[in-house]
């Protein structure tokens, strides 16, 4: 009995040893803020995360703030867009109760004030104004009570380091009496976005850009909110360390040497963009995103710039692109079934010769019958097949034996004049191949970029559009 106690007792022990180091591991959980509905989301310092942890949080007390306080439309706009509600807007004006009747009648009136009279202005109306006053003050009021609120759950939202450091503030006495929550967000902000972990500055730099280069969309996580983290990811960088501008790159234009200031400015800001917007795409976790950078590739080797310059760009074209490669929009291959066929989308994206010759081979071979004598045998049973066989062979060795092959020097003439006829009717202009046609053997369907050239042109119907990919890219074909 006491080896089993024994055991067990080592068994446990073992298990709440995990439990402390589980614990360790993941102590921004553990971290418990005044407001138990907010649970872990609280403001914290000195660690990498701080940044991303603080727009979280920040997210969930204007989630928490409309929710849950008394008028908190009011006070969790003004705590999201970072200033304050301008009351002036809503002020209630006797016009807005005005029916139609009177805002025709003072208009005759200001039109001519001798002869049309004021118009009278009913109980109704009255009443409406006196009620839209009364809300109005009550709306300023309960805005005013919020503020004070709002001010309390942000401090109980922080760390005890946050805490520590906003009231070693030069205005914290001020912070304190005025009570204003946005004026303390701010102070938050500029304390989680101005992050010093009192490591050498080089060794700081290298670990913020590391986590922006490798930054990546969690599971679950829609693209609105993945590109907030990561804006808040390029603004702590940007405001400690600059921004990301690839200067050799710009140093070679010579449009942006010899321009001004002011123009470099917005040169370095866009180029800055685009390599966020870069980023962004590549750290998205969803199929289509490497489908796009694949598909953009492609485009810009044929001089078709698809890449997006801004992150808002990147976001756009990551909700409402479509891929044009075979399968499922998202640009994954299409699944197969048990029986190792593939899936329908990729069945309606085969030409009309290819259906055709892979849905009505046996049909047509039974109907078409011998092409040797024309019976309704198949040719392999062709009575006369000998016969037919050798007549064949007979006409080509005659043929071969007329035929006498040019030599080296008519071969390099005839070349050369083609060659020449050609450079002089400008053959070889690349801005004009869509005014040529060029002969594709062994294709099942040939493209042609001038209707003027072909008779009884028709849209496809839907299921029989044709996708051709090629080295240049796709093409979408939706006429025959």
């Amino acid at each position: 009995m006491s080896r089993g106690n024994g055991k067990r007792g080592d068994r446990q022990g073992k298990k709440e040893g995990k439990e402390k180091k589980k614990g360790k591991g993941n102590s921004l959980k553990n971290l418990r803020g005044d407001c138990k509905e907010l649970e872990h989301h609280v403001f914290i310092a000195g660690d990498v995360r701080q940044a991303d942890k603080g727009q979280k949080t920040i997210d969930a007390i204007v989630n928490y703030v409309e929710r849950e306080f008394d008028r908190g439309q009011d006070i969790a706009w003004a705590l999201e867009m970072g200033e304050h509600f301008n009351f002036d807007n809503v002020r209630p004006k006797e016009s807005q109760f005005y029916t139609q009747e009177v805002i025709t009648a003072k208009r005759e009136h200001e039109a001519s004030p001798a002869e049309k009279p004021a118009p009278a202005i009913d109980e109704v109306t009255k009443q409406l104004l006196t009620n839209a006053v009364k809300n109005y003050s009550i709306r300023m009021t309960t805005y005013e009570h919020n503020k004070t609120k709002l001010f309390a759950l942000l401090w109980g939202q922080c760390q005890l380091l946050v805490r520590n450091k906003l009231e070693s503030r030069k205005d914290w006495m001020t912070l304190k009496a005025g009570k204003d929550p946005l004026d303390l967000l701010k102070a938050i902000k500029e304390m989680i976005f101005n992050y010093d972990d009192g490591q050498f500055v080089p060794m700081s730099m290298h670990r913020m850009l590391t986590s922006l280069f490798a930054f990546k969309q969690q599971d679950k996580e829609g693209n609105t909110a993945y590109a907030k983290r990561f804006r808040t990811a390029v603004a702590l960088l940007e405001q400690n360390f600059g921004k990301v501008v690839p200067m050799s790159y710009l140093k070679a234009d010579t449009t942006y040497t010899a321009a001004p200031v002011a123009t470099k400015t917005m040169r370095e800001d866009a180029e800055h963009e685009k390599v966020m917007a870069m980023i962004f795409i590549n750290g998205c976790s969803h199929p289509k995103a490497k489908v796009f950078l694949d598909d953009a590739a492609n485009d810009y080797l044929s001089g078709i710039d698809k890449y997006p310059k801004t992150v808002e760009d990147a976001i756009e074209m990551m909700a409402k692109w479509k891929s044009l490669t075979p399968g499922k929009p998202d640009g994954r291959s299409p699944k197969k079934d048990k029986g190792g066929k593939q899936g329908e989308d990729e069945k309606n994206e085969q030409s009309h010769a290819q259906q055709g010759s892979k849905g009505n081979s046996n049909n047509n071979n039974n109907k078409r019958g011998c092409y040797l004598c024309g019976g309704d045998h198949v040719h392999s049973k062709c009575p006369h097949k000998e016969r037919f066989m050798s007549s064949i062979q007979n006409q080509s060795h005659a043929q071969q034996e007329q035929y006498t092959p040019p030599t080296t020097s008519q071969l390099n003439c005839h070349i050369y004049a083609v060659l020449a006829n050609n450079a002089e009717r400008g053959m070889y202009d690349h801005d004009d191949l869509r005014n040529k046609l060029m002969l594709d053997n062994q294709s099942t369907c040939h493209i042609f970029c001038r209707e003027n050239v072909l008779q009884n042109v028709r849209p496809l119907c839907p299921e029989n559009e044709i996708i051709l990919h090629t080295n240049g890219g796709a093409l979408h074909v939706t006429y025959k």
